[in-house]
């Protein structure tokens, strides 16, 4: 199909091939072969041309130091987040509160008329969520300072009843309640709770085993079952409701089946 040509020594078509070329329109000289050109760089003069200092440079053309910072550093927020969680969840108000009120003293002298002076609530996990002095509308006879560490100054600009009632009844509200002689807290604060959503410790059949069949001190139980000494100079209500709802914890299963 090429045949040679003795004037510049290339290989030139046949009639035959050109005969082929023009039945298929395949037109145009053939190309000859040529080698290709390979072109070196020198990185050298690359690295001299000056650049422009504004140019934006690749966010992933960082060092092995910078990288292991970085990397380092989402472990340590993810260790955060999930601390946050934690705190979150524990801070929070939850579905279960333990309550304790401390009272004065009032009405005539040869009456023992108490009333509320203080109340703290603490979630499941005995942190505060309401702790307050309240301020009483009758003449206080005695603060019981001895019992429950509540002086005068205590109550002088403390929240009205009414303001703690209510802030206290919408804490209540479809939550478990915990405590220890809920009645005397419920009566004294002049609120109901539903029956079912108590767990009060001193009626607890289990604790009473403490006692001789009697309804127990919560002092006794928390030092028997909990290891754990209160009450030791005053009374404190958010000590007191914590040891309350450590007990239910405690005995979890068995309160709410009882």
């Amino acid at each position: 199909m090429y045949s040679l040509s003795s004037d510049n020594n290339v290989y030139v078509p046949s009639c035959n091939w050109r005969r082929l070329q023009k039945s298929l329109h395949i037109l145009g000289e053939i190309r000859k072969k040529t080698k290709k050109r390979i072109i070196k760089t020198d990185l050298n003069k690359f690295n001299s041309i000056p650049r422009n200092n504004n140019e934006i440079k690749c966010p992933f053309s960082i060092s092995k130091q910078v990288f292991c910072k970085q990397i380092n550093e989402s472990k340590k927020n993810t260790e955060l987040s999930k601390k946050d969680s934690n705190y979150q969840q524990k801070t929070r108000k939850g579905k279960y509160i333990a309550l304790d009120c401390e009272m004065v003293q009032v009405g005539p002298s040869n009456k023992k008329d108490r009333v509320l002076a203080r109340i703290s609530i603490v979630n499941y996990y005995g942190n505060v969520i309401f702790d307050t002095f309240v301020k009483p509308k009758e003449r206080v006879i005695d603060y019981k300072t001895h019992i429950n560490g509540i002086t005068q100054a205590d109550l002088k600009n403390a929240p009205s009843f009414e303001e703690v009632q209510s802030k206290v009844a919408d804490l209540l509200k479809n939550r478990i309640l915990v405590g220890h002689s809920l009645k005397n807290d419920l009566d004294v604060l002049l609120l109901s709770h539903p029956k079912k959503d108590i767990r009060d410790t001193s009626k607890f059949k289990t604790f009473k085993a403490y006692s001789k069949g009697k309804s127990p001190a919560l002092k006794k139980l928390a030092k028997e079952i909990l290891n754990m000494t209160i009450q030791n100079d005053v009374h404190s209500s958010i000590e007191d409701a914590r040891a309350a709802m450590l007990l239910y914890r405690r005995y979890k299963h068995e309160m709410d089946h009882a």
